[in-house]
């Protein structure tokens, strides 16, 4: 979803701005919720735009007195590319086509603060009062905001202002949410990559840390911070003895270094607090301490 968009214009109605950075108009526009065609049409200062974010919307004079420019419904594929002139300035276009492959324009004028929770949106300004735009695709859903700790984002803002909107663990599949736990994000090596030594940069992705225990995690810096004093986190590792098991925030906070099932070389870092029964490979594994015939007693 283009979640980035440009005020097209304003009226002359007083306003202020709300904390998820939305304009908070005060007096309507005289002409509001009539069909227009043009500016003319909705009296002065009035402003004439799509009203809704869905397949032929008609032009109407906008409740709010403003209109944003958002990428637009049909708009399905777009690709933006950069152009150089002989003396080496740059700039970039976007070419926009819809479902048919027809070209349309890339940005398309739409009311602000029109658009009520559960609808079609492609921006947070288009939807009414507090709602924000969320969904993680191109065309999102209003929805009652702004989002707390676990809900669905697709950026910051869309949060309650004390926490940031990133993956919600350390798996290809993960979703984006507000962060819990302190609401803080890390940015780590992409998960479900493997790294490139021809690469220059490593790609990343950013992370909620201060996951919940069992939550897969790739380094301690995602699980929970157990001593505010030292900012030590909760260990990150394998969550059993056995090939190929997660790496998750450890329940018991600890992890000990054990060799791989089956190797005398290779090593990793495996959480303890196994109950009696579970495969090990270490006695500082086991609630019990003591592993014996690589099953915890």
């Amino acid at each position: 979803r283009c979640v980035a968009s440009a005020v097209a214009s304003t009226s002359t109605t007083s306003s202020s701005v709300s904390s998820t950075g939305k304009p908070n108009l005060v007096i309507p526009n005289p002409g509001e919720g009539r069909t227009c065609a043009s500016d003319g049409d909705c009296g002065e200062g009035g402003k004439c735009a799509l009203s809704q974010y869905e397949p032929n919307t008609p032009m109407v004079c906008c409740p709010l007195g403003q209109s944003i420019l958002v990428r637009p419904f049909l708009a399905r594929d777009c690709i933006t590319y950069t152009i150089a002139d002989r003396d080496g300035n740059t700039d970039t276009a976007t070419l926009c086509f819809d479902v048919m492959g027809n070209e349309v324009d890339p940005l398309a004028e739409y009311c602000a603060g029109t658009i009520p929770e559960g609808r079609d949106c492609g921006n947070n300004e288009q939807c009414a009062g507090s709602g924000v735009c969320v969904g993680g695709g191109r065309v999102g859903q209003c929805t009652a905001g702004p989002v707390g700790a676990g809900g669905t984002c697709d950026e910051d803002m869309d949060c309650d202002g004390t926490t940031a909107c990133a993956l919600g663990e350390y798996s290809p599949g993960a979703k984006k949410v507000c962060c819990s736990g302190g609401g803080r994000a890390v940015d780590l090596p992409k998960a479900g990559t493997v790294p490139n030594e021809a690469e220059a940069e490593e790609e990343t992705d950013r992370y909620c840390s201060s996951l919940p225990p069992l939550a897969q995690c790739h380094s301690s810096s995602m699980c929970p911070t157990v001593d505010e004093r030292t900012g030590r986190h909760a260990a990150c590792g394998r969550e059993a003895y056995v090939p190929g098991s997660r790496r998750v925030c450890c329940p018991s906070e600890e992890a000990v270094r054990v060799f791989l099932p089956g190797s005398d070389f290779e090593s990793d870092d495996y959480c303890t607090g196994m109950e009696g029964g579970k495969a090990c490979g270490r006695d500082e594994m086991c609630v019990s301490g003591r592993c014996l015939a690589g099953v915890c007693a």
